[in-house]
């Protein structure tokens, strides 16, 4: 039979109150089993058989002892887990609420400036400029024409050094040309009208080339405007004279232009100036019968159908100011 020590170690082992590792509670009985034999070496088959059982009892402790870590296991994985998604929900933020983006300001608009008013003066500059552009004054500068100039122009570059002020080879070099020019020999004027002839043919074609990269349109309103120019006496060194084209189609022509016409040719009015002519002209002109006064308005109506179509067929539109006279005549 067992001592007394050894059935209270064996029922703690079955209660399950042992919570040493299971190794130094095997090393703990065997003492008390070796205490116990020395008192009693007589009880060597209850030995033998208390080993058994021992065996079986320490069999029962350790399964039973697995499952109450597997069972006492699940519940902290689940408790940490639970923790673990309280945390989550704990953590997570409510949805933030989208910024609504602040509405710009308008701009203040900016005050338009009062308008600068003008003098007489300043609308006359500005006019100007904008005549001058529209008047084409940057025409081919033209070669020299006249026998004088021709000789002046020889006696200046003969006499003229580098670094020699025009003016002054001018001043040095105008009494010496004009004593050339009044001994030219035949041979010598010769030659100089034969330059001032080509002279002139090379400022015919360049200045015909200078026209024509311009439209007939365009060579019109160059000569209205240089006209305005010249009636306002807008200070320029160009004259301001009209443009020639052959293209534009010619003026319709008065009564007073035909008459004019026919007594200049007729030869009546040589020996007589030009003021004291023109006077007699039109004298005359409004001395005439009707007889004679209807012959040209016939020929100024037939002049004007003339210009009327040129004008078409140049412009490709009809003349303006006779559609306003058709326009007032309904």
């Amino acid at each position: 039979m067992l001592s007394s020590i050894g059935r209270a170690a064996i029922r703690r082992v079955g209660a399950g109150t042992w919570h040493a590792s299971t190794n130094r509670g095997l090393q703990s009985i065997w003492q008390l089993l070796r205490v116990d034999s020395s008192t009693n070496t007589d009880n060597a088959s209850l030995q033998a058989g208390f080993s058994s059982s021992l065996q079986r009892a320490y069999a029962t402790v350790t399964q039973s002892t697995l499952s109450k870590k597997r069972t006492t296991a699940k519940p902290k994985t689940t408790e940490a887990g639970a923790k673990k998604v309280v945390k989550k929900a704990v953590k997570k933020k409510p949805a933030s609420k989208k910024k609504v983006a602040a509405k710009k300001k308008p701009k203040p608009q900016a005050r338009p400036r009062p308008k600068k008013i003008l003098s007489d003066e300043e609308k006359l500059k500005a006019k100007a400029k904008e005549w001058k552009t529209v008047a084409l004054l940057s025409e081919p500068k033209k070669k020299t024409t006249a026998v004088w100039n021709l000789v002046l122009q020889d006696t200046m570059r003969a006499a003229k050094r580098d670094g020699d002020d025009p003016k002054s080879v001018f001043k040095a070099t105008a009494a010496e040309a004009s004593t050339k020019f009044k001994s030219l020999s035949p041979e010598e004027i010769e030659h100089y009208n034969q330059k001032a002839s080509k002279n002139k043919a090379d400022n015919d074609i360049a200045y015909k080339e200078w026209v024509t990269q311009y439209t007939p349109d365009q060579i019109r309103n160059a000569n209205i405007a240089r006209a305005a120019l010249k009636r306002r006496k807008i200070k320029s060194s160009h004259n301001f004279l009209p443009i020639q084209d052959e293209r534009l189609p010619l003026r319709p022509r008065s009564s007073l232009n035909f008459f004019t016409q026919e007594r200049w040719s007729s030869g009546d009015m040589k020996g007589l100036a030009f003021p004291e002519a023109t006077a007699l002209i039109v004298k005359e002109f409004k001395d005439l019968p009707a007889s004679e006064r209807k012959v040209l308005d016939d020929r100024v109506a037939a002049d004007l159908q003339r210009y009327e179509q040129e004008y078409r067929t140049v412009f490709h539109r009809d003349n303006p100011a006779t559609t306003r006279n058709r326009a007032a005549s309904v």
